[in-house]
């Protein structure tokens, strides 16, 4: 099976290509502090509030870290067993500053994954991600999540799609929604991808 891997790094909103198998070709694009520990009892609860502490708090009532996750699959022609897009990513958030309204900004790092099966051939765009995350809520328990940084007009579809997701805050620091996994690398010369945009879904809770 025919592989080729691409390996990206994102700062903000920039990113660049390294194709495996022509040795180096790079194609780029450019696209808080912690909060308080607080104090526990020895029974793991706030010694102010007495509230039980959540996974990660530190004893504040807030997480310091949250863990992002999402996947999202497709086929351009399901039934007949056609080309598929199968996605994922996946990103640790830390340095959390809470608003009132439980808004919040910190700092994000982790990886995505598009890949694409065509034929015989897999072939992944995997870019790296890094830099500022910032979630508001717009209204009841809907939210918007930012953490790829904003996107030129020129981006391509994959960044543009991220550039927001949406969402619900179900409490505790938990949260989830949906999101588009948009094609990566289009004509790229070396790689396959698919115009196909697949559907799925994320969430963001405490980390360990």
């Amino acid at each position: 099976m025919l592989r080729h891997a691409f390996i990206l790094g994102l700062v903000l909103c920039a990113c660049g290509n390294d194709d495996a198998d022509d040795g180096g070709r790079d194609a780029g694009r450019d696209g808080g502090r912690p909060n308080d520990a607080g104090t526990r009892d020895a029974g793991g609860r706030d010694a102010a509030t007495g509230d039980a502490a959540m996974p990660g708090d530190g004893g504040s009532g807030r997480a310091t870290s949250l863990f992002l996750q999402g996947t999202a699959e497709g086929s351009a022609d399901e039934d007949a067993g056609g080309d598929r897009v199968e996605c994922r990513f996946s990103a640790v958030i830390d340095q959390l500053e809470y608003e009132a309204n439980g808004d919040f900004t910190g700092f994000g790092s982790g990886e995505l994954f598009r890949t694409t099966y065509v034929d015989d051939g897999q072939f992944e765009f995997i870019p790296l991600i890094g830099g500022p995350v910032s979630l508001t809520h717009e209204g009841g328990a809907m939210v918007e999540l930012r953490f790829v940084g904003d996107q030129p007009d020129d981006a391509i579809e994959f960044w543009k799609a991220l550039e927001v997701v949406t969402g619900e805050d179900l409490g505790n620091d938990r949260y989830e929604g949906t999101w588009q996994c948009a094609p990566g690398l289009l004509n790229e010369p070396g790689f396959m991808d698919i115009d196909l945009t697949v559907p799925g879904e994320w969430t963001l809770e405490p980390g360990p």
